[in-house]
C-alpha cells in the first residue's frame, strides 16, 4: 500500500510531540537531584597545647665546705711532689684515672701561673687519698637519682615535642580542611541557584549531573577527613593526659629526692701536713667536673693559700653544687704568684 505524504506529516507531528513531552519529564524528575544543603565545616576543638607543668631541676645539696689549710709549705723553688694513695673502691675510679685527674689539675695550675708548682712523680710526695664514707654514699643515692630522673626527663620531654609537633599537624590539617569546605559549599550553592533555572539542553543537564556527582564525591571525601581530624584530636588529648599525669608523676618524685636529700654543709676534702703526714683527702664529690674543682683547691692549700672572701674563686671555702667557677680565675692565679714573690 502506498503511504502519501500528507498521512506521512500526520504520523510524524504526534512523534515529536510525544518526544518532546518525555524530555520536559525527564528534565523535570531531575531538577534539583544534586545536594541543595551545603556542609557546614566543624571546628574542632583546639586540642591540649599545654600538657604538662614544667618540669623541675633537683637543688643544690649544699654548698659544700672547703677545709682551712692545716699547713703552708709557701715554697715555689722548686716542684711539689704528688702521688696516688688510697682510694676506696666506692668511688669507682682506678689509680690511673686518679692520677691522670691529679695531673689536670696541677697542669693547670703550673700553666696559669707560669711556674712549675708541681709534678706527679712518688718521691718525697703530697699523697692524694680518696676515702669513703657517708658522704659519699649519700652523694652516689643522689647521682643514682638524678640520672634515672634525667633520662624520664629527657624521653618525656622528647614526647612532648612529638605531642606538639602532631598538634600542630592537625591544626594545619584542619584549617586546610575549612577552607576546602567553604569553597565546596560556595560551589554547591552555585549548582543549587543553576539548577533552579530550566535546562537548555541535554548537554547543559549532563554537565549539571556529572557536577552534582563530583560535588557528592567532594561532600563524602570531606566527611571522610572531618571524621579522621576528629578521630586524632581525641587521640592527641588522651595522650596529652597522659603526658600531663607523668610530667606531674616525676615533679613529685623531684620533690622527694629534694626531701630526702636536703640542702646540707659538707666538707668535701682536706689538706692534711704534719710531722708524719703530708696529704690530701677527698671524701666526696659529685662528679669529674667537681672533682676537678676539689683538687684545684686543695692543691691552692698545698701551695700555702689560705680561704679568700672573694666569689667566685676556687680558693673560696665554698662551693655551690652545679655552678662554678671550674677553673682557676685570675684572683687565684695572682695569689699564688704573690706568695712566690712575683
Amino acid at each position: 500500500m502506498t503511504i502519501h505524504p500528507t498521512s506521512r506529516r500526520r504520523l510524524t507531528l504526534p512523534l515529536l510531540l510525544v518526544a518532546l513531552v518525555l524530555v520536559v519529564i525527564l528534565i523535570a524528575r531531575n531538577k534539583g537531584a544534586h545536594p541543595s544543603v551545603p556542609i557546614q565545616p566543624v571546628r574542632s576543638p583546639t586540642p591540649v597545647l599545654e600538657v604538662i607543668p614544667t618540669i623541675l631541676t633537683t637543688a643544690p645539696r649544699q654548698p659544700h665546705q672547703r677545709t682551712a689549710v692545716r699547713s703552708i709549705n709557701g715554697s715555689c723553688g722548686k716542684p711539689i711532689s704528688l702521688t696516688i694513695g688510697q682510694i676506696d673502691e666506692q668511688f669507682n675510679i682506678d689509680a690511673e684515672s686518679l692520677r691522670n685527674a691529679v695531673e689536670a689539675a696541677a697542669n693547670e695550675w703550673n700553666n696559669a701561673t707560669g711556674e712549675p708548682l708541681f709534678v706527679v712523680r712518688g718521691d718525697d710526695a703530697v699523697t692524694v687519698n680518696l676515702l669513703f664514707d657517708g658522704r659519699q654514699d649519700s652523694i652516689n643515692q643522689l647521682a643514682a637519682e638524678e640520672r634515672e630522673i634525667s633520662a624520664v626527663s629527657e624521653a618525656l620531654k622528647a614526647r612532648i615535642q612529638r605531642h606538639d609537633a602532631t598538634v600542630r599537624e592537625i591544626e594545619l590539617a584542619t584549617a586546610t580542611w575549612n577552607r576546602e569546605t567553604e569553597l565546596h559549599n560556595k560551589r554547591v550553592e552555585l549548582m543549587n541557584a543553576r539548577a533552579a533555572t530550566p535546562v537548555e539542553s541535554a548537554d547543559d543537564y549532563a554537565a549539571l549531573r556529572a557536577e552534582q556527582l563530583e560535588i557528592t564525591a567532594t561532600s563524602a571525601r570531606l566527611k571522610e577527613a572531618q571524621r579522621s581530624l576528629m578521630l586524632e584530636r581525641d587521640r592527641v588529648n588522651q595522650d596529652a593526659m597522659l603526658l600531663k599525669q607523668e610530667g606531674e608523676a616525676l615533679n613529685a618524685r623531684i620533690r622527694s629526692v629534694q626531701e630526702r636529700f636536703p640542702p646540707s654543709v659538707v666538707t668535701e676534702g682536706e689538706h692534711r701536713r704534719g710531722p708524719s703526714v703530708n696529704e690530701i683527702n677527698i671524701y666526696t664529690f659529685h662528679n669529674l667536673k667537681e672533682f676537678h674543682v676539689v683538687l684545684l683547691h686543695e692543691l691552692g692549700h698545698v701551695l700555702g693559700l689560705p680561704h679568700t672572701d672573694q666569689q667566685p674563686t676556687i680558693m673560696h671555702p665554698l662551693i655551690e653544687h652545679g655552678s662554678g667557677p671550674y677553673h682557676l680565675t685570675s684572683s687565684d692565679v695572682q695569689a699564688a704568684l704573690n706568695l712566690c714573690g712575683r
